[in-house]
């Protein structure tokens, strides 16, 4: 398995997940790059997979502060999945969490 394996890339995300959770965030940020990059090229800029990859690198954003970027990512996350999948989808729900959880720390 190379580098861009799907498999490859799901312990990736996973590893990137550990180091955000555990506030290594300049340590997660090539991974979570690395996983979007290559779901991008790989699956589509439009793949479900794909667009989880850019919410995850929305989240990370704000976990570094980077609120305005966040922002912007999970806006695009959103408009896609908007134009992709049926209204009651749970990936849209999850996005729009992800998004209420973190412009609440723009307001703080």
């Amino acid at each position: 398995m190379g580098l861009e394996h799907p498999e490859t890339l799901v312990t990736t995300d996973n590893l990137a997940l550990l180091l955000q959770n555990r506030g290594k965030l300049a340590e997660a940020e090539p991974l979570r790059e690395l996983v979007l990059d290559a779901r991008s090229r790989n699956l589509g800029k439009e793949h479900p997979n794909t667009l989880s990859a850019l919410g995850s690198l929305a989240s990370l954003r704000a976990d570094q502060g980077q609120l305005d970027e966040a922002e912007r990512l999970y806006r695009t996350e959103l408009e896609v999945q908007r134009r992709i999948l049926p209204a009651e989808d749970k990936q849209i729900a999850t996005t729009l969490g992800g998004f209420g959880k973190d412009s609440d720390r723009k307001r703080v």
